[in-house]
């Protein structure tokens, strides 16, 4: 009898980025030692992605393709794809942004053999390269609280903590490749069981960008379940590559405040004169941000 092959989906979330999509999906298929199935959600695309990719994938039996009715954010794209898998029988879901790049085909089926090892696990993540390098600033980080958010708000407040240690981003040495416990991952890769995205019921629609992760790791310490992220496999990503194309940076900065303000008020019952800092901190934040934008950066270097 033959050995059973895990079944995995990949569920990419798709806008406007349909030829780095249909890269993504064939470092995907070329998966080995896996059942690989993929779930394209196209989230409602101004443009011709969704005719681009069902032209491209139509007929493949490891391809399927959604179209949400209106882009309602990643959270709410990723929802549409989990509640259309809940009826599929499989062993894995893998969450993939749609500029990730693989070069070891055999990621998955590591990943799920260490997965199947780890005690209370809720997600698997490898380690995140951005140029060629691990970006240990993205891939994974402590569950914010207050003082975290504050140090995090502006470049001047971010180096200090960074400095001192007062950041909620972790610091791996090169030697830390065993998988390590974590609160959040990057939610640009990242996979669990069938039945552990049953328990934690998705995502937070609530959130258009930013912050899904942090509260889905919420969800999963309340669970008391553990995230890992494994430092000795890795996945390229071209971060930031589809949001900093589709939106303004101040518009990516209104994401962020109101994510975090969200985040702080329904899950960590933050009182309101620190959401209030915070509000003053996102101000300061854009004035920092037109300041850099208007004078050359190398400038403010040479002073």
């Amino acid at each position: 009898m033959a050995n059973h092959l895990p079944k995995i989906y990949v569920q990419i979330l798709n806008y406007r980025g349909w030829e780095d999509t249909i890269k993504c999906v064939r470092c995907f298929l070329a998966q080995e030692q896996v059942d690989i199935q993929i779930l394209l959600i196209d989230n409602a695309s101004p443009d011709e992605s969704f005719e681009k990719l069902a032209a491209e994938f139509k007929g493949h039996p490891q391809v399927a393709l959604l179209q949400s009715e209106e882009n309602g954010g990643y959270a709410k794209g990723n929802n549409i794809g989990i509640a259309h898998l809940r009826s599929k029988t499989f062993d894995y879901l893998l969450i993939s942004n749609n500029d990730v790049r693989l070069d070891d085909t055999c990621l998955l089926s590591s990943l799920v053999a260490q997965y199947e090892q780890l005690p209370k696990i809720a997600f698997i993540a490898p380690a995140m390269f951005v140029d060629g390098r691990e970006d240990q600033k993205h891939q994974a980080w402590r569950l914010p609280r207050f003082r975290d958010e504050v140090m995090a708000s502006l470049r001047i407040l971010y180096f200090i903590g960074k400095r001192t240690i007062q950041t909620s981003r972790y610091q791996f040495p090169p030697t830390a490749l065993a998988p390590q416990k974590v609160d959040c991952l990057s939610g640009s890769f990242f996979m669990g069981s069938k039945n552990i995205f049953e328990q934690v019921g998705g995502f937070d629609e609530h959130t258009f960008l930013y912050g899904e992760e942090t509260i889905l790791a919420h969800k999963i310490k309340d669970l008391e379940l553990q995230n890992y992220l494994w430092r000795a496999k890795h996945y390229h990503h071209d971060q930031g590559s589809t949001t900093t194309r589709l939106h303004s940076l101040l518009q990516l900065q209104r994401y962020w405040l109101a994510s975090t303000l969200y985040y702080q008020a329904h899950y960590r019952k933050l009182s309101g004169w620190k959401l209030l800092i915070l509000k003053i901190l996102y101000f300061c934040w854009v004035l920092e941000t037109l300041l850099f934008q208007i004078f050359p950066k190398r400038t403010l270097r040479n002073d």
